[in-house]
């Protein structure tokens, strides 16, 4: 009874001898089911009265949650489609926050828009400019093998003619002959040449070119590989081993140069195909490769020469590829192809909504017009997905911004607490943080003494707390900065050790402008007032007005000035004073 009741309710069978294989299961909850695709039997009659069998399909409410066992299924690749605002990065996130702990993660950023996200799994975001990945590194294959496939990537994205192409063959021989190679046949470098040689090695072609359709042939060529000519492509920094750990992000959005772009990501496919054959082909899950925008990432056939083999035989090895795409039409088909999983949020285009109707109901005519019907109405966070282990299509409703931000912080808040430091480094206004993060986050923050709240004016600020500094402090600070702008007496923050809160310059004179809680030792106070004193001018101590009367009486120092936070007029009289 227990082992059926989880079977329905879960999605997969309770085994009740546990196996090693089991003892290791990769779920993903993918979300709260609404209805499974359903065929009815139903007996038709004929004019002349005679009756036959036909089928109709409808929606069959369901209920329990859609979790999925990835080590049944037949590879781990699953796309992602949708329109904008149907909720597909809102699923992307609830699925990487489920990966975090069980699998490693490379996420491929094209428009830098997942650092959040990256910091929030506790990952590593990296900038494609310092994580380069040099294509002329041998990576385990000979100086030859190399330069063939050198020669067709380039000939291939930089639309080389083919006198260009046959100057590129011998160009990239002395390129490496430079180098200290001498027999080609090795997977062996005295030394890496880069961009930076192989244009050096045009322009001598160019100097010894004979004639001059060939020097102008040269010099387009050299104009082309000038282009990509950027740090990204002469980098060696980028190591693909540490990928096989943690979460990664890889920011894309500085390859505005489409070759550029084609080239870095072919290479950078290539050596994780390569790496991956040196691994061995059994022990779970290794990496997930995703790729968000795949429809505008993944627009060249050029890719799928690598990517094709991910597809192929990343289950063999333990490598997936979540693809997430606004229109899986214009996707390679070897994509859709070797997708186990596909599913789609609402899409109301007709060229891809007739596109996913077929692909999910076979090309059965009267499947296909029910789901068309249900993708083209679906709700925001609700998608349709195909099961190839249970064979089932069902309808579902993944979770919402809000319940994934919940979950998170039931199992894991160090993700939030990065980002509170960094969101809420120096003091903010709440409803500006709330852009940023959910209330939930500040919350937690508030209560594991991560952050303080301040009152100011009428406004809740926020900040990360400081082994020195506390938000009221900083706040006063900024306070009496924006004052001293506003009269016009130039000013700047100290910083380092030593330094006063605030410096202010007036006809020749340095003045020291400290802020004062009232909450550190007196005494200590004191010490650095006397201090300040020996090097300024003189100095002037706001103090919060609690504590103003203590520090009037028993703060007695020449050139030293006492003041109410609450009356910033009397900073300015004794600053033009004592410069007057």
């Amino acid at each position: 009874m227990i082992y059926k009741k989880f079977r329905r309710i879960f999605g997969f069978g309770l085994c009740r001898k546990r196996s090693a294989k089991s003892e290791n299961i990769f779920a993903l909850d993918f979300g709260k089911k609404l209805g499974t695709l359903h065929r009815y039997e139903k007996v038709a009659f004929s004019f002349y009265g005679k009756s036959s069998l036909i089928y109709e399909y409808g929606w069959k409410n369901a209920d329990g949650s859609l979790i999925l066992d990835m080590e049944k299924q037949k590879n781990l690749n699953i796309l992602i489609s949708g329109a904008s605002g149907s909720g597909k990065s809102t699923l992307l996130k609830d699925l990487l926050i489920q990966m975090k702990d069980k699998v490693p993660i490379l996420l491929l950023d094209p428009n830098g828009e997942h650092k959040e996200l990256v910091e929030l799994l506790n990952g590593t975001y990296r900038d494609s400019d310092y994580s380069g990945i040099n294509p002329f590194g041998l990576d385990g294959i000979s100086v030859n093998d190399r330069i063939s496939e050198l020669f067709y990537l380039f000939s291939t994205v930089l639309n080389l003619g083919s006198h260009q192409s046959y100057r590129l063959n011998s160009i990239l021989r002395y390129v490496y002959r430079n180098k200290g190679v001498v027999n080609f046949d090795l997977p062996e470098l005295p030394s890496t040449p880069n961009m930076y040689d192989l244009l050096k090695e045009i322009n001598t072609f160019i100097d010894n070119s004979r004639s001059k359709p060939d020097s102008y042939s040269l010099e387009n060529m050299k104009n082309k590989f000038e282009l990509i000519n950027r740090r990204s492509l002469n980098d060696s920094s980028f190591d693909v081993k540490s990928l096989l750990k943690g979460t990664n992000g890889i920011n894309l959005a500085k390859l505005n140069n489409k070759n550029l772009r084609f080239i870095y990501l072919h290479e950078l496919f290539s050596r994780i195909y390569q790496h991956m054959h040196s691994l061995e082909s059994k022990g779970g899950t290794k990496l997930y490769i995703v790729i968000d925008e795949a429809d505008t990432l993944l627009d060249e056939d050029i890719y799928m020469k690598v990517l094709s083999k991910f597809f192929e035989e990343g289950r063999k090895y333990g490598f997936g590829i979540i693809a997430v795409t606004h229109e899986s039409s214009s996707l390679n088909k070897q994509i859709i192809a070797n997708s186990n999983l596909t599913l789609s949020f609402q899409s109301k285009e007709p060229t891809e909504l007739n596109y996913l109707s077929n692909i999910f109901s076979g090309s059965i005519n009267e499947k296909n017009n029910v789901i068309k019907a249900a993708l083209s109405s679906l709700n925001t966070n609700e998608f349709i997905i195909h099961d190839p282990v249970s064979k089932g299509l069902f309808k579902v409703k993944g979770k919402s911004y809000n319940e994934i931000s919940k979950s998170i912080f039931n199992s894991d808040f160090a993700g939030y607490a990065n980002l509170l430091y960094r969101y809420a480094k120096y003091p903010v206004e709440l409803n500006s943080l709330l852009t940023h993060l959910p209330l939930e986050s500040i919350s937690y923050g508030l209560k594991n003494g991560i952050i303080s709240k301040y009152l100011y004016k009428g406004k809740l600020y926020i900040m990360a707390n400081k082994s020195n500094l506390s938000i009221e402090h900083e706040i006063s600070v900024n306070e009496i900065m924006n004052y001293l702008d506003l009269v016009r007496v130039r000013n700047f923050k100290g910083t380092g050790r030593g330094k006063p809160d605030i410096v202010a310059y007036y006809n020749g004179f340095r003045i020291a402008v400290e802020y004062e809680t009232g909450k550190k030792n007196f005494g200590s106070s004191k010490r650095m007032i006397e201090e300040r004193i020996k090097h300024y001018s003189a100095v002037i101590v706001v103090v919060h007005e609690k504590s103003y009367q203590y520090y009037r009486d028993y703060l007695k120092l020449n050139d030293v000035h006492v003041v109410p936070s609450s009356n910033l007029q009397a900073i300015e009289s004794i600053i033009k004073s004592i410069g007057g």
